[in-house]
């Protein structure tokens, strides 16, 4: 009997189904991209004829590592220095890898992916295979291994902590890329005025610097403590010369600089013309694929 075969074919069938399914669940690029590899090496040991329905078979593999993964993480993320924030990702379509796509752009917002934190393991597995990927209860209850009743529960309970509430509505992606334009020029002008006006009074701002890089510890709230931090980011001495607008998980986010090396990323959660929060991620270790994609993007122009 002959054993599952990944060929090209397969790999670029799966591949993207896994790492969104992985991405959204970790919150990393890179542990999902290490999870997915993983699957695909464990495949090349299983017998074909074991496997009635090989996506199924995969989203149960892939499901069950990181919920695997996000029970031990949990306790590491409770002890992380400062806000822990999820790797931000590049969406663009002309350069993003294969390899690496999301299926869809729903519930992939730095903001969403902090909700989610407020689930369990599981109860963020089932919302994620239910909501975001269409799978019926029975397809979900194989792979987390519970009965349908269960999971049909666990989702109900999953929405209610979330609220029921999309904070990020794609449609409106061109009207929050004005609010953010015009948010970067207040900054650099030093419009107080004009700042205040597009943040939202309760405004909170979170920065992940992971204990490595300097970055605030405790989210900073009210919009005249974001400010006055935001006044202190764009100072002359913080050596921050400018800043790229680029599709951020689905949502308009900045590229910081300082020079030619990217600094940190800063995503922005948008509600009624406003911005109600700001996440900013300087953890060197959280940027790492996007330093790559930045040097592979100057290749290609060059």
């Amino acid at each position: 009997m002959s054993f599952i075969e990944i060929t090209p074919t397969f790999y670029q069938t799966y591949k993207p189904l896994l790492f969104s399914l992985a991405y959204r669940l970790l919150g990393s690029v890179t542990d999902a991209e290490d999870m997915v590899h993983e699957i695909f090496i464990s495949c090349e040991k299983v017998k074909r004829g074991q496997v009635e329905d090989v996506k199924a078979y995969l989203c149960k593999m892939i499901t069950n590592r990181c919920l695997d993964y996000l029970k031990s993480a949990r306790k590491q993320r409770e002890s992380y220095m400062g806000p822990w924030l999820p790797e931000p990702i590049i969406i663009d379509e002309e350069t993003e890898r294969p390899d690496r796509r999301v299926l869809t752009r729903e519930y992939l917002s730095i903001a969403y992916l902090v909700l989610m934190e407020r689930l369990t393991a599981t109860e963020r597995a089932v919302f994620v295979l239910r909501e975001v990927f269409q799978f019926d209860y029975r397809e979900i209850a194989e792979i987390v291994e519970k009965s349908e009743e269960n999971c049909r529960k666990i989702f109900s309970r999953a929405k209610q902590k979330l609220d029921a509430r999309d904070p990020e509505p794609s449609a409106n992606y061109k009207q929050h890329k004005g609010i953010l334009e015009r948010f970067v020029q207040a900054i650099q002008a030093g419009d107080k005025e004009a700042m205040l006006r597009l943040l939202s009074k309760d405004v909170i701002l979170y920065t992940d610097g992971g204990g490595k890089v300097k970055a605030a510890i405790n989210p900073i709230q009210s919009s005249n403590r974001v400010l006055l931090f935001l006044q202190g980011v764009y100072s002359k001495n913080s050596k921050l010369d400018h800043s790229v607008i680029v599709n951020l998980n689905g949502t308009p986010g900045l590229l910081l600089f300082r020079g030619e090396e990217l600094d940190s990323t800063l995503c922005c959660k948008f509600t009624d013309q406003k911005i109600e929060a700001i996440y900013i991620v300087r953890n060197p270790d959280k940027l790492h694929h996007i330093r790559n994609h930045i040097g592979m993007t100057r290749k290609k122009s060059t």
